[in-house]
């Protein structure tokens, strides 16, 4: 039986949302059924590339595309024009990548898929929003499918064009809570087990608002100074946030894990949540936190159906970081009982299910 070729794009270093989706896919693919490739920018290993290479996934890589323009064009246009592909499926966080997209749809014979993933773009990123609006000139013609997570993420990239909305899925049961997690990870970092813990995790990208998260804390300490507060990820503005822990003096309340592959034992060591992002669509380290029985604070630039508990506080980044932090302090109570309320909806094995029935759909549509 010939398999069916999938090429997935947008997959960075950083094990972030976009990435944690496509490799709860892949980890539930049958894997006698599809083929699976990778298109990388740059020569970088992406987030569980170890995993995906064990495996026998395929990557095909372009020139970086600041790097040499020209070149990351050629590049696509070969990897499109010489792979039969039958499906490409494009994460986005905005059409600010678009030639991937017109390229795909004229050098391909693939059902091309564009799967939104944000719901805007960090203020003050002005280089994102003007290529974010030419792209979407240059994509208005092509023929392509339109998966949001959420429909708030659907209508930033498509407007008011047809689109299909597939959650993002959870492993229910690794993200519960586990006593053990939280004794083993509180002994790692050296926590007291009377200590509060509020966590987070993201890239260090513009978006995800590191910096106000870092002011929040600030002002939390001043509440409850027997606390502490644990990043977990990395990315180019980690130097920058870590400087600022410093100034502040806070530097022994701060810990920075890195990238982790065992972000469910973080959730389990933590008291709460906190996620002060620009702008999300159905945020997957989001819905974790919940699944893990936290409270949850985060912004109204993030999709409301985020919420999959009840236990999600959607505050508005008008407010000053003091304001977060009396919101925070009046409600850190886990919910222990959470996992057994999450709509099957949100369950990654109804998740996979619908993207492996979108894939046979558009498939037998072609054919």
């Amino acid at each position: 039986m010939k398999k069916i070729k999938i090429l997935f794009e947008g997959i960075s270093q950083n094990p972030g949302g976009i990435e944690n989706f496509v490799y709860n896919i892949y980890k539930n693919m049958d894997k006698d059924l599809y083929d699976v490739s990778f298109l990388v920018d740059g020569n970088v290993k992406i987030a569980y590339y170890d995993d995906y290479e064990k495996d026998g996934c395929n990557f095909f890589y372009t020139e970086n595309r600041k790097k040499s323009y020209f070149k990351y064009l050629k590049d696509l246009k070969e990897i499109y024009t010489k792979n039969q592909f039958d499906i490409i499926h494009i994460n986005v966080m905005s059409f600010s990548l678009f030639e991937r997209i017109t390229y795909a749809c004229k050098y391909s014979n693939a059902e091309v898929i564009v799967h939104s993933h944000s719901t805007g773009y960090a203020k003050g990123y002005y280089k994102t929003k003007i290529l974010h609006e030419i792209g979407k000139i240059f994509v208005r013609n092509k023929k392509f499918n339109k998966i949001a997570c959420g429909e708030s993420a659907g209508k930033f990239m498509f407007g008011k064009s047809n689109f299909i909305v597939i959650n993002n899925g959870i492993d229910i049961d690794k993200f519960k809570y586990s006593e053990q997690a939280r004794n083993e990870i509180r002994h790692e970092f050296d926590i007291d087990s009377s200590t509060t813990v509020i966590s987070h995790v993201g890239v260090f990208y513009p978006v995800k608002n590191h910096s106000f998260l870092i002011d929040i804390f600030g002002e939390y300490l001043n509440i409850n100074p027997n606390s502490r507060l644990v990043l977990v990820g990395d990315g180019f503005l980690k130097s920058k946030i870590k400087q600022k822990v410093d100034d502040l003096s806070i530097k022994d309340k701060v810990i920075f894990t890195g990238k982790r592959d065992d972000v469910n034992k973080i959730y389990s060591a933590s008291d709460v949540y906190v996620m002060p992002s620009i702008s999300e669509g159905l945020s997957i380290s989001l819905c974790e936190a919940q699944v893990n029985g936290l409270k949850c604070y985060t912004t109204d630039g993030v999709d409301r159906k985020s919420d999959i508990s009840g236990n999600v506080e959607f505050l508005s980044l008008k407010n000053d970081a003091k304001y977060w932090a009396k919101e925070i302090s009046n409600n850190i109570q886990r919910d222990y009982d959470v996992a057994g309320r999450i709509k099957s909806e949100y369950d990654l094995k109804n998740t996979g299910k619908a993207i492996y029935e979108y894939y046979s759909k558009l498939l037998n549509k072609s054919s």
